[in-house]
């Protein structure tokens, strides 16, 4: 009975920490149409999300290891700003030359557990890199 009093509030916990953001549900680039790429696109838009109240993004550790290995990095090189934008949703900040996108499994005022960039950099309106990097450390 123990055991499961355990199991229960640690289901409350985890559902609340995720029942404040939503999937992104972006749309699939069509410049980059190899399989492999198409299938993490898929993999990306089902299970990037946001935020409800605060615009930053949630930290999926497993879609992020994804995304960073190294013959994934492929299907991003090239994508325009709007595939990007569409695919990711409304990023967190824009200039000239960069998309950021804030990730954290907690987002809100105030201090935070932990806090990442994913940034592609932009040339000529194609992503010429993307780096995923924490800037708040634990």
């Amino acid at each position: 009975m123990k055991g499961c009093i355990i199991l229960c509030i640690l289901t409350v916990i985890i559902f609340s920490c995720t029942i404040n953001f939503k999937i992104v549900n972006g749309r699939i680039p069509l410049s980059n149409n190899e399989p492999k790429c198409n299938a993490l696109y898929n993999f990306i838009k089902n299970n990037w999300s946001q935020n409800n109240k605060y615009h930053c993004f949630y930290y999926n550790e497993k879609l992020i290891k994804e995304m960073q290995k190294i013959e994934n990095y492929t299907c991003f090189k090239g994508l325009s700003t709007n595939e990007i934008i569409e695919l990711f949703g409304k990023p967190t900040s824009i200039s000239n030359d960069n998309i950021n996108y804030s990730v954290g499994k907690v987002c809100g005022e105030g201090e935070y557990p932990s806090i990442y960039s994913l940034k592609f950099s932009i040339n000529d309106d194609k992503v010429s890199n993307m780096q995923f990097s924490k800037i708040i450390e634990e």
